[in-house]
């Protein structure tokens, strides 16, 4: 018996032992990779380095791997604040909107994810100052430095944010000042209209109005007098009500809003009025009303003309989209619309295009606001990101979809009447045939290249969906699930660098190709 117990204390000890010199090197692997990857952070700033944006990619990865496979929380924190401090250094040398998005993308993450280190407050400081100096958001950097001095008041920045703070407070001193906010005697049971916002193109018109709840309303075209009267009952106008214009073309002036006894009258004068559509949309609570006209010489833009494409990037602000193993919809479609907005710069290579992302930072866009966006700047081509998702987590794959009604759907099977009239109307002005050739073309692109260098990636074609971020749209117009975020292997993907650029690219290559195959029939 004590033989047999020695031998099992000598096989434990050897075990141990093993196990111990394991992690010794496993630790000493990841501190040389991190010391070796600090002295090239350090050689980006020389002049001896060139081509900085192409010797920045091999530290990012380096400091990525080290912040996803090192056991030691301290250098994964450290590699995370050394990747935003190197986007940080691109920013400031090539004055890139893109570099300071994705430096403030990983400065947030570190402070999400290791909040009690030491490290943060040198990360609120250098956001603080890339969104007063490269994004003119003071309000945001005061936010930045406002955190710095009560989570860390005894951190090595605090008199830099402390000198910056009162920097900014002399040159923006509107930003500190607190208004003051009167009480507005409301009768129950009666909703606010907070404002009414307008805009115009050359043969369609929409009016929003924004309300505090669902009001009682009726809406009347007038053939004779040529006028479209909106009628809304048990409702005030807020205090700060006003009109807003969205646009050079608005139709602010056209309308007039008068306090009736019993109700508010909202009126539009036109000469030719065509169609007329509205609905209620909720969250928040708001009225809409589509008003088209018809105008003399007024004329499709030839494709061959194409010039402005507007990028979406889905969710944002309070709506994070699809959320699985830590990772967010709003900010994985965020990051591609940006390197598709910079792979279309560099592809397309002419000034005549305008490139435009709905939104460039974490806030939010409502649905309707997103289609807004577009038809107000006269878009060519509408191309919304997302990341798919599943309560399957086997499902993987790649597809894009265009705007369609399937008759067999549940959803569309309720809608009937005047809803369904609105919804065909708004599917005849999306371009569906256009759509749908958009829509290959972006897929084709990311199959094909995706394809070269990884496995497992599944086609899952184009697909028609009444999706409501496309409903409105008056361009080709199509909607891109980039990866399954709820696939394990698709999400640890979308953590990948590499894989998010190829994407990018990808879409932008689609888009391109469907620009040169277009041929203008009048």
């Amino acid at each position: 018996m004590k033989f047999k117990f020695i031998i099992f204390s000598i096989t434990i000890f050897v075990f141990v032992s093993f196990i111990l010199s394991f992690a010794r090197t496993n630790t000493n692997f990841f501190n040389g990779k991190y010391a070796y990857t600090v002295s090239l952070y350090k050689k980006l700033k020389t002049k001896r380095v060139k081509n900085k944006r192409k010797f920045s990619t091999k530290i990012i990865q380096n400091f990525y791997y080290i912040y996803n496979s090192s056991p030691n929380k301290k250098l994964k924190a450290k590699s995370l604040f050394l990747i935003g401090r190197t986007y940080y250094y691109l920013a400031t040398y090539y004055q890139s909107e893109v570099f300071t998005d994705l430096a403030i993308g990983s400065f947030y993450r570190l402070c999400k994810e290791f909040g009690r280190s030491s490290l943060c407050d040198d990360a609120k400081y250098f956001s603080a100052k890339l969104f007063y100096y490269y994004k003119n958001l003071p309000s945001l950097a005061v936010e930045q430095l406002n955190d710095i001095f009560k989570k860390y008041p005894r951190g090595d920045y605090y008199k830099n944010a402390r000198k910056f703070f009162n920097l900014i407070r002399k040159k923006h001193p509107a930003i500190f000042r607190k208004k003051a906010r009167k009480k507005i005697f409301i009768p129950k049971n009666y909703t606010i209209i907070k404002k009414i916002r307008t805009f115009g193109l050359k043969n369609f018109s929409r009016i929003v109005v924004d309300l505090t709840g669902k009001p009682i309303f009726k809406v009347k075209k007038n053939s004779i007098s040529r006028t479209v009267t909106i009628k809304l009952f048990k409702t005030v106008k807020g205090k700060n009500f006003k009109i807003v214009p969205l646009n050079q073309n608005s139709i602010d002036e056209k309308l007039t809003v008068v306090n009736k006894k019993k109700y508010i009258l909202i009126t539009f004068n036109s000469w030719r009025i065509k169609s007329l559509n509205y609905f209620m949309l909720n969250n928040p609570s708001r009225l809409v009303i589509d008003i088209e006209e018809n105008k003399a010489g007024i004329f499709l833009k030839p494709h061959e003309n194409i010039s402005t494409i507007i990028i979406d990037a889905g969710h944002g602000g309070k709506d994070p989209g699809a959320r699985y193993f830590g990772l967010s919809e709003k900010n994985v479609a965020l990051k591609i619309a940006k390197y598709v907005k910079y792979y279309l710069v560099n592809l397309l290579k002419s000034k005549k295009y305008n490139i435009l992302l709905t939104r460039d930072s974490d806030i939010f866009l409502s649905l309707e606001d997103r289609a807004t966006f577009a038809n107000e700047n006269n878009a060519d081509i509408f191309v919304s990101i997302h990341c798919n998702a599943s309560p399957d987590h086997r499902i993987y794959g790649l597809e894009t979809y265009y705007l369609d009604i399937d008759k067999h759907n549940p959803f569309i099977k309720k809608v009937n009447g005047e809803a369904n009239t609105i919804l065909e109307d708004l599917i005849r002005n999306s371009k569906l045939e256009e759509s749908i050739e958009l829509a290959t073309f972006i897929q084709n692109s990311m199959v094909k290249n995706l394809r070269k260098r990884f496995r497992h990636i599944h086609n899952l074609g184009i697909k028609e969906a009444p999706f409501y971020v496309l409903f409105g749209t008056r361009m080709p117009s199509v909607l891109v699930e980039t990866s399954f975020i709820s696939n394990r292997r698709e999400n640890k993907r979308l953590r990948n660098e590499y894989y998010i650029r190829l994407v990018s690219k990808s879409i932008a290559k689609g888009i391109k190709a469907y620009i040169k195959a277009q041929k203008f029939v009048r």
